[in-house]
């Protein structure tokens, strides 16, 4: 992994222009041997030979306020040990045609300078500056200072990027994921952790350049509930179509689930998403034996919703008595005349006898 990712480093430094051809990206270390390579003098001297060039450029993108992300990234760059940060984060801002993007988890690094550069704001704006919060962490710095692109020729790292997927990424506390206005997929999967407060942030959300954004899809992470309310009341999400919440755990460093009403995810996603077509929130990962979930409310407010895969007991009473799920009996007030399939997750078999009496 290492060796390819550096050799197609060097080349995009020498031949800049090919890397406008790179459409598609995907970084994983899926069958990549477990033994480390080792490199000879010769090698990490073809890096250090492009010092001047590295810099150059990591300058003239950077903007003079964050100096030391700007330092930091020079220093992974030319790192002895095997990275590939530096050299990825290099990579992705010289292939400014990039529409897809995915960075599954890698035993060699956790990549926080090239996650920070993919959350930067690379435009003027009305003073946010940039919109990463982690590279403003990186950099000691919270400066509102935006990076100084033209916004005219909208030619910038990312402008064109359409779908973004992060899995299963190595640090503990994972950061959001960014969501650019070019985006139409956003994909967050295999973490669980319990130090994610925030699933996603929108570092252009105050540059009027509004969003494109048709799905979301949060697979098997720990989710901080009253967060990803606040998220979706937040953004400009009018536009979104497709909603998958799905094997997610709960945050033990903030509210337990038992103690969080569902009918407040409900609201917010009738009221913040009308446009909504498809929504699963399914299979979700806590003991049913420990503790019951407050069940959702109405999702008659989303009239454009056709298919909905919802968890038994976020439909059901506490005690999962079935004769009593007012979605299901009540399916007047509480689902929208727009359904077409409602797929039930998570039931236990022994409800299906009464489900037949019923």
């Amino acid at each position: 992994q290492y060796i390819s990712l550096v050799s197609l480093f060097e080349t995009i430094l020498d031949r800049r222009d090919l890397a406008r051809h790179i459409r598609s990206f995907t970084l994983t270390d899926a069958g990549v041997p477990d033994a480390t390579p080792t490199f000879t003098e010769t090698f990490f001297d073809r890096i250090w030979a492009k010092f001047n060039t590295l810099k150059d450029f990591i300058d003239e993108l950077v903007p003079l306020p964050s100096r030391a992300l700007a330092v930091r990234w020079l220093r992974r760059v030319l790192a002895d040990a095997p990275r590939i940060d530096g050299q990825l984060a290099v990579i992705l801002c010289l292939a400014q045609d990039i529409e897809h993007l995915e960075l599954v988890r890698t035993g060699l690094d956790s990549l926080p300078i090239t996650r920070a550069i993919v959350g930067m704001c690379w435009v003027e704006d009305n003073g946010t500056g940039l919109g990463s919060k982690e590279d403003k962490e990186i950099a000691g710095e919270h400066s509102k200072d935006p990076v100084e692109h033209n916004n005219e020729d909208r030619s910038y790292p990312f402008y064109k990027l359409k779908s973004l997927c992060i899995s299963n990424q190595v640090d503990d506390d994972l950061v959001a994921v960014p969501v650019l206005p070019s985006m139409e997929v956003v994909q967050l999967g295999e973490h669980l952790g319990d130090k994610v407060k925030q699933t996603l942030y929108f570092p252009y959300l105050d540059s009027g350049m509004g969003s494109q954004l048709r799905t979301i899809e949060i697979v098997r992470v720990n989710l901080c509930l009253s967060g990803f309310e606040k998220t979706i009341a937040a953004a400009d999400l009018c536009g979104l179509k497709e909603l998958v919440v799905r094997e997610v755990g709960w945050n033990c460093e903030n509210e337990p689930w038992e103690e969080y009403d569902f009918a407040r995810m409900s609201h917010v996603i009738s009221e913040h998403l009308r446009g909504l077509e498809s929504l699963e929130w399914s299979r979700q990962n806590y003991d049913r034996n420990w503790y019951g979930l407050q069940r959702f409310g109405s999702f008659k407010g989303l009239r454009s919703l056709t298919s909905l895969i919802v968890d038994f007991e976020l439909i059901s009473p506490v005690d999962d008595n079935f004769a009593e799920s007012i979605h299901l009996l009540n399916a007047q007030d509480m689902l929208p005349v727009s359904l077409e399939s409602l797929s039930i997750t998570n039931m236990d078999s022994g409800l299906f006898a009464e489900i037949n009496e019923t």
